[in-house]
């Protein structure tokens, strides 16, 4: 669960260092410092009183880094939070700022950003209210939904009011349409708003703190605060007919307390909660993590990804960033499921992201560990140590490098995209495998909206299938949707189709 931070206003002035525009190309950025430069002091400033040069700052991040990373673009605007959306972009949502690297039409930063993957370039969209620390989910018909958030920052942006009630919509049909707010609201303020997708279409909406004020006081806590290993990062694991479709999830990482010394945990928990007797299985990941997130891939493995070694969730909370992919793996037997699976070199702290793309890849963006955005690092406090980090990268899972990118199933076509959680009648998928291929999985993926190392709404469903033949090239399958809306509830996903542990490129599909 995510902890409530008291937040404290403090502003920083900034020359603006673009043109005024929504584009953001791929080279049209504020460049953030250089990578030796980007690195957490307070241990250094601890043993030797003074900021560490930069050969000091070389020690605290990789010398090298693997291939599997690589940057690809800029944000646009400080990623908080994001979500894939069924036209195929990433739609960034962050809170009011005095600074971003997107203008708006009416002279205002931008405080959320629509990001073309094929190009690579972000384009700033219009907010009416703050959506400072908002949950979200997807409507079934595809919408995405923000709500709750922040008060206004008239001294910032007088454009943008009061976000503690907002509920805003974004609509795919085209690019470039910013966010509505047609005017209704929550009936309670709710800051750090947990939400859910029902079987029935309707939307869960619970927990949050009526006022951004100290959440350990229970009058500003809505209804009620509880921590369950504090800033650790929680996955449901694949659903199958093969397991019942009975839910099991792992917790793994998190930390004891709030303090930027405080040190994460390494352990993971995995649990069936609603089995007859559960209990909790316990085991550990390699490295201990805070703000660690969890991203469910195509071939049913768990990828780990950012965080620190110690601190929280929260403004200069944190210290000691993970830099590794860590890749879990939940069929395997105990002691054999980890692998480390690659190294980046850019801290991804406090409000980053990273999210499931349709070709398999993933998107990683966003830390923003600052109350607002810090271009370059002041190492004067441990606090203001880490900049905001505006760096595009995608990571490349192990089952796309090398010559597995070449053994991914092509031409994949649907008989349908209009799918039925409780059809009884299956749907066709036809596509091109390669001759050597034995083993066929269908995925059917949510990635839902992602925020504070939380995935809301995720889930990964490994679909029945009949009709596969090993070695032949042309393959037509067919697949059966689960019998329940409360397996598969109603939205957008994505239908991965996996040959030996290796994805093709996604199709969106909407179950209702």
């Amino acid at each position: 669960m995510r902890l409530p931070i008291i937040h404290i206003v403090f502003l920083l002035s900034y020359a603006d260092a673009l043109t005024p525009s929504r584009f953001l190309l791929p080279n049209h950025a504020v460049q953030p410092m250089s990578d030796e430069t980007q690195t957490n002091d307070a241990e250094h400033m601890a043993n030797h009183g003074h900021p560490p040069s930069a050969e000091d700052a070389k020690q605290h991040f990789p010398q090298s880094f693997s291939s599997p990373f690589q940057v690809v673009g800029q944000s646009g605007v400080p990623a908080m939070a994001a979500a894939l959306m069924p036209n195929g972009n990433v739609v960034f949502v962050d809170k009011v700022e005095n600074y971003t690297q997107l203008v708006l039409d009416n002279g205002q930063y931008a405080y959320s950003a629509e990001y073309n993957l094929t190009t690579n370039t972000a384009y700033g969209l219009s907010l009416n209210t703050n959506p400072f620390c908002s949950g979200g989910a997807f409507l079934a018909d595809g919408r995405l939904v923000s709500i709750g958030g922040n008060g206004p920052l008239a001294e910032i942006d007088p454009t943008v009011g009061d976000g503690f009630q907002g509920i805003r919509y974004l609509e795919r049909g085209v690019y470039h349409e910013d966010w509505y707010e047609p005017g209704h609201s929550l009936s309670t303020p709710r800051w750090y708003a947990s939400v859910q997708m029902l079987q029935d279409k309707r939307l869960f909406v619970a927990s949050g703190s009526l006022n951004g004020m100290d959440p350990m006081q229970s009058e500003n806590n809505n209804p009620t605060f509880e921590i369950l290993g504090a800033d650790g990062g929680s996955v449901l694991l694949p659903l199958s007919k093969e397991n019942e479709w009975e839910p099991e999830i792992v917790i793994c990482g998190g930390g004891a307390y709030a303090d930027i010394a405080s040190p994460a945990d390494r352990t993971c928990g995995r649990i069936k909660p609603l089995s007859e007797s559960p209990e909790w299985y316990m085991e550990e990941m390699p490295e201990p993590r805070v703000m660690v997130e969890g991203i469910l891939l195509p071939d049913g493995k768990v990828l780990w990804l950012n965080g620190a070694r110690r601190g929280a969730q929260g403004f200069g909370t944190a210290q000691e960033p993970c830099f590794g992919a860590l890749i879990y793996d939940p069929e395997q037997p105990s002691g054999n499921r980890w692998s480390h699976e690659g190294t980046s070199n850019i801290p991804r702290l406090y409000h980053s992201v990273a999210l499931l793309l349709l070709d398999g890849t993933i998107m990683i963006a966003g830390s923003n560990p600052v109350e607002q955005p810090l271009l370059e690092p002041d190492y004067s406090s441990p606090e203001t140590s880490y900049v905001t980090e505006f760096r595009v990268e995608v990571y490349t899972p192990p089952y796309l490098s090398g010559a597995n990118a070449s053994k991914r199933p092509q031409d994949i076509r649907l008989s349908q995209t209009n799918l039925t959680s409780d059809d009884d009648e299956p749907f066709n998928i036809s596509f091109t495998s390669n001759t050597n291929s034995t083993d066929l999985k269908i995925a059917l993926y949510h990635g839902g909206f992602i925020t504070h190392s939380l995935h809301m709404g995720q889930r990964l469903l490994f679909l029945d299938h009949e009709g596969f033949t090993p070695g032949v090239e042309e393959q037509v399958v067919k697949v059966y949707m689960p019998a329940s809306s409360s397996i598969a509830p109603a939205g957008p996903y994505v239908i991965y189709v996996v040959l030996d542990g290796v994805p093709g490129l996604g199709q969106f599909v909407v179950v209702s």
